[in-house]
């Protein structure tokens, strides 16, 4: 089973067309989609994904201005309520039931407002470790000296938190000594921003994880896409 996560860069924008075949290539049984937009560009990557047998869809959020999370799968799950989140991140994840595990598809905030979300992952983890959970996305935030080449991101204590749990970030424990980058700023910086957290029992799954640096080198969003297979 083989997962992909791509940021489409504010829904897609007239690059979608280049976009999908991104997708379908990719041979993935699950698509992740962030800054996902629910507006025209939606509905042609629904209707192109539906014929590639990706049956199964959700979003976070169906605003045609804001950025969102969506879901295209071959493989059928069940989508939990988020209750207790704060209704300013509601739109900011999904949590998905697949039965062999659950995927919580992230795109978080900028700078300061990323805490709302991170703290509700850090709780509603906490006591789940005995699970099967994968945490993948945006996160807009990593170690700095590591996943950057200086120390400018927001919220780091936050996501260390989310390490002690604990969470494992699943690409860097297979590539300790790794410099590897899925975002440049203007100016050439590299940061390595989309992540994938796993449960210890998760990360065991994992047989293979990476990035395809294509999307973003050929232009088609400002992202690179992050995978795994289990």
């Amino acid at each position: 089973m083989k997962v992909i996560a791509l940021n489409i860069r504010h829904g897609g924008g007239n690059r979608i067309k280049s976009i999908v075949p991104i997708l379908v290539q990719s041979k993935a049984d699950i698509i992740v989609l962030t800054e996902f937009r629910f507006n025209n560009n939606s509905h042609i990557v629904r209707k192109l994904l539906k014929k590639e047998g990706y049956a199964h869809t959700t979003c976070s959020f169906k605003d045609p201005k804001t950025n969102a999370v969506a879901v295209y799968s071959k493989l059928t799950f069940t989508k939990s309520r988020l209750i207790e989140i704060d209704p300013q991140d509601k739109h900011r994840l999904l949590i998905l039931d697949f039965g062999e595990f659950t995927l919580i598809p992230v795109y978080f905030a900028q700078k300061e407002k990323k805490k709302g979300l991170f703290n509700f992952l850090y709780k509603y983890l906490s006591n789940q470790l005995n699970k099967k959970i994968c945490v993948i996305g945006d996160f807009n935030t990593g170690l700095p000296f590591e996943d950057e080449a200086d120390n400018t991101f927001y919220c780091v204590n936050e996501f260390k938190n989310l390490l002690t749990i604990p969470l494992i970030d699943s690409w860097r424990s297979r590539n300790k000594h790794t410099k590897e980058f899925s975002w440049y700023s203007n100016s050439g910086a590299g940061f390595r921003i989309d992540h994938i957290l796993s449960t210890p029992t998760m990360d065991q799954a994992i047989q293979s994880i990476g990035y395809d640096h294509n999307p973003r080198t050929k232009k088609a969003t400002d992202h690179s896409l992050i995978f795994f297979s289990i």
